[in-house]
């Protein structure tokens, strides 16, 4: 684990690096360490110009170093961070996101079984006799996934299942896993 002290040498060199191949005509980037962010994960680091009323520069995206090992993880300026945030957090990746797959894990004392068999049929589109199969294998003891018929579904199904009392979770998106 670093330190928030560790954590700024690492962004200040990462901001070094960017203005050692900028072309900046006569400023350069500052980390802004007043702006930056403490999360259980690590930190979100924000830079701009030496000089952001002459000089604003666009694309400068915010970026998390990471509290385990010190990682660099850049985030994006098409959305907002709390996105990237929320992306990181679900997916262990800032441009990550949920797939429509719900990991079934297990249930909690008082689980529900008729409303998670009516959330699975409703939002995978499955029969009734394999919605109940799926909901008796998890009370026995059995990890399932499931997948949903889109992403909202797949919201959907998940808050349904945890109001039921069954563990579940989304998974990352397959298709993204696949590209990295």
């Amino acid at each position: 684990m670093i330190t928030r002290t560790e954590a700024e040498t690492i962004a200040a060199r990462y901001v070094a690096s960017l203005t050692d191949h900028c072309d900046l005509d006569g400023f350069t980037l500052v980390l802004r360490t007043d702006a930056t962010t403490e999360y259980d994960f690590g930190w979100v680091f924000f830079y701009s110009s030496s000089d952001p009323i002459r000089v604003p520069i666009a694309g400068n995206a915010p970026f998390i170093v990471e509290r385990q090992a010190g990682n660099v993880l850049l985030t994006g300026t098409a959305y907002p961070i709390e996105k990237y945030i929320d992306n990181y957090l679900a997916t262990g990746d800032p441009h990550g996101r949920l797939g429509r797959q719900i990991q079934l894990a297990g249930y909690n004392y008082g689980a529900r079984k008729i409303d998670a068999t009516k959330a699975i049929r409703e939002h995978v589109g499955m029969g009734l006799g394999d919605a109940k199969q799926i909901v008796d294998e998890c009370l026995e003891g059995t990890t399932c996934v499931l997948t949903a018929k889109s992403d909202d579904d797949a919201a959907a199904l998940n808050t349904k299942l945890k109001h039921a009392l069954f563990v579940s979770e989304r998974l990352p998106d397959e298709n993204e896993r696949a590209t990295k």
